[in-house]
């Protein structure tokens, strides 16, 4: 997740390990009875769609979130929690410190029980503003739903800095968030072992002293719809927003569900784009242009690296943003009496099965509505044209179909919406009371 403090750069602090923020649903109260279907490589999701805010009149944008119910030691669910749906992360955790006592016999341990598994994460620009840590747990985990039965995920014990409800991160109706769902890549799952007997406490400062020991590897949740192991590769997930605000507006496909639901044609699919990245979803960005009436208008490289991506797909951050050298083909395309003809094109790498150069197409007018409504005194940006990279964020979403990682192929498709339709009310009134 690229918070507008962090969006400048891929690389995070190193003492990283899984680019996580917590989020939660603490409203709800006690989880009620809650049917449940097992886990299966068809397995799709619902996701909830809403507008997330970070403290009083401060924006933070468009969101895909989850309703995630951990079971406890006596076999009843701890009340469910809505987490963020975070391609930047692989790790599932809570806000709520509380359940650390409740879940402590399901702490993940290892080397005959002499050690506990830690997540330790410090992320952004400014090493240690922010970040959190706490252990894991493994244990049965209800995910819209469907049943994880062997999830490993992460309770905080110290956090600074984080999205949760204690620093003020609601949705639009008011309820509040404590936790964040991972489907990052592989390289994010990690845990750092600690010795049960501690000659010192741990801390957010020391915890990542523990990761320069031998790490062990930390499923990413979405595993479990394989075959309920937590071993199994997971090698393709798709996201799809509708459209639509509230509940049931988004959607998670997995595995073969990814391409073969009603929403993904593969004639009208954009790529295979290589992804350079099996940690965050990174891909590589040539170039941007801007067309009007079939003619090319201006055209910027922008900087590559052979050798590693420059861009990302990520859908914690809420924002679309390009890099400031786009802002040219802003400035031709609002000057153009005929800009509603207009697209900006992002010209991306691609995969030897596909064309050498895909093109990523965004109409210039529905860009153009976004940044009209988008603005803001404070908080994220809908539209950014100010950053140093390409982050197509949640809002971006908007305009596809679906959007298909394959981990397994290293490679993203997707597949654009015929019409996109811009909310009408983009950026809501704060809510009037939280939960």
């Amino acid at each position: 997740m690229l918070s507008s403090r962090s969006a400048a750069v891929i690389a995070v602090a190193t003492t990283l390990v899984a680019c996580a923020v917590i989020y939660a649903y603490s409203g709800i109260g006690a989880a009620p009875p809650r049917e449940v279907s097992e886990p299966s490589s068809g397995t799709q999701l619902d996701l909830k769609v809403d507008f997330l805010w970070s403290g009083p009149n401060i924006m933070f944008g468009w969101a895909f979130v989850i309703d995630v119910a951990p079971r406890a030691p006596d076999g009843s669910y701890l009340p469910a929690q809505w987490a963020l749906l975070d391609s930047g992360s692989s790790t599932l955790a809570f806000c709520n410190t509380a359940w650390a006592t409740t879940l402590q016999s399901l702490r993940v341990v290892s080397n005959g029980g002499e050690y506990n598994a830690i997540a330790c994460n410090n992320y952004g620009e400014t090493p240690g503003a922010e970040g959190f840590w706490g252990y894991f747990y493994q244990g049965e985990v209800q995910a819209a739903l469907t049943s994880m039965p062997k999830s490993v995920y992460s309770v905080m014990s110290q956090s600074k800095g984080m999205t949760c409800e204690d620093n003020g991160y609601v949705m639009q109706d008011g309820t509040a968030l404590n936790g964040i769902f991972g489907i990052g890549g592989a390289d994010l799952d990690t845990m750092a072992p600690v010795p049960v007997t501690l000659s010192s406490p741990i801390t957010l400062d020391n915890c990542g002293d523990y990761e320069h020991g031998q790490q062990i590897p930390e499923p990413n949740p979405l595993r479990e719809f394989m075959d309920g192991t937590p071993d199994t590769p997971l090698t393709r997930i798709a996201v799809r927003w509708s459209g639509g605000v509230g509940e049931k507006q988004g959607t998670i496909y997995l595995e073969e569900a990814s391409t073969s639901n009603e929403h993904y044609r593969q004639d009208d699919a954009v790529g295979p784009i290589r992804m350079y990245s099996q940690a965050w979803y990174v891909v590589n960005v040539t170039g941007f242009e801007l067309w009007c009436g079939g003619e090319l208008k201006v055209s910027v490289p922008f900087v590559t690296d052979p050798n590693a991506g420059n861009s990302i797909i990520d859908t914690g951050t809420p924002y679309l943003q390009f890099p400031s050298v786009v802002q040219p083909l802003v400035d031709q395309g609002l000057a153009t009496p005929t800009a509603e003809a207009c697209e900006v094109r992002v010209n991306t790498e691609g995969t030897q099965r596909s064309n050498p150069k895909p093109q990523v197409t965004f109409s210039f007018a529905d860009l153009s509505k976004l940044m009209e409504k988008g603005t803001v005194e404070s908080g994220n940006p809908t539209v950014d044209v100010s950053g140093s990279m390409f982050v197509l964020g949640a809002l971006g979403f908007l305009f596809f179909d679906i959007i298909v990682f394959d981990i397994g192929q290293g490679e993203v498709t997707l597949v654009p919406k015929a019409e996109v339709v811009v909310p009408d009310d983009l950026i809501p009134a704060y809510p009037v009371t939280g939960s």
